[in-house]
């Protein structure tokens, strides 16, 4: 029950987010005093540019950090296109890790996920994204977020690319009774046309953290 709560959390908050809705406004009919709805007006300010104009526009000068990051989500909500991922490896560094421990650990994190992603004005990447997987303990565990990708073409055609960058997630655990974790993480990744290789690595101490979880994620156009 509890999986299926937080799952249905992270799909309403990442994946459903509130720069693109739209609110009606209700003011009084000077007949009979009653609300009638009028045009609908974007929840977030910064959602103005992009109602008059279309899709935001990565890039331009913006009043600060929030409205900067918030162009961002709309660029990817309306202008993006959907990802599908798969987790396929949860590598637990041995230089971390007594040689006994590592064996009592999955690392193959069986699940899928799917997202949004957006490429700006400067062939990087910006993506919403959701991710369910079982744990280092066999346990279901949530990843999401906007994530960021810096990338680098290695041919003229564009098809080749490798990236760096950042993930600003939230993930939840067993150990932990399900309790939202906010987990910023770097990443970085090769793509092939639509399809990418990438991970995260998960930092930590002696015996815990010290992983690099690997995914693969296919874009669709």
């Amino acid at each position: 029950m509890i999986k299926s709560i937080f799952t249905f959390f992270f799909l309403f908050v990442l994946l459903a987010p509130p720069f693109t809705a739209y609110a009606r406004e209700r003011t009084p009919s000077p007949e009979d005093g009653s609300a009638v709805e009028t045009a609908a007006v974007p929840l977030l300010p910064a959602a103005n540019a992009a109602a008059e104009n279309g899709a935001a526009k990565p890039g331009k000068d913006t009043d600060g950090i929030f409205d900067t990051f918030a162009r961002r989500l709309i660029s990817i909500w309306n202008s993006g296109e959907y990802d599908l991922y798969l987790p396929v490896y949860s590598w637990h560094n041995r230089l971390a890790y007594d040689k006994s421990k590592i064996q009592k650990y999955n690392e193959l994190p069986w699940g899928g996920g799917f997202g949004r992603s957006f490429r700006d004005e400067d062939g990087d990447d910006h993506f919403l994204f959701l991710m369910g997987f079982q744990d280092s303990y066999d346990r279901f565990e949530p990843y999401g977020g906007y994530g960021f990708m810096k990338r680098w073409h290695m041919d003229e055609e564009k098809t080749f690319s490798l990236g760096l960058g950042y993930s600003l997630g939230i993930t939840a655990r067993d150990q932990y009774d399900y309790i939202p974790i906010i987990l910023p993480l770097p990443i970085a990744g090769v793509q092939y046309k639509n399809i990418a290789l990438e991970c995260a690595y998960i930092p930590g101490g002696h015996n815990n953290g010290n992983v690099l979880f690997t995914w693969l994620r296919w874009h669709f156009d």
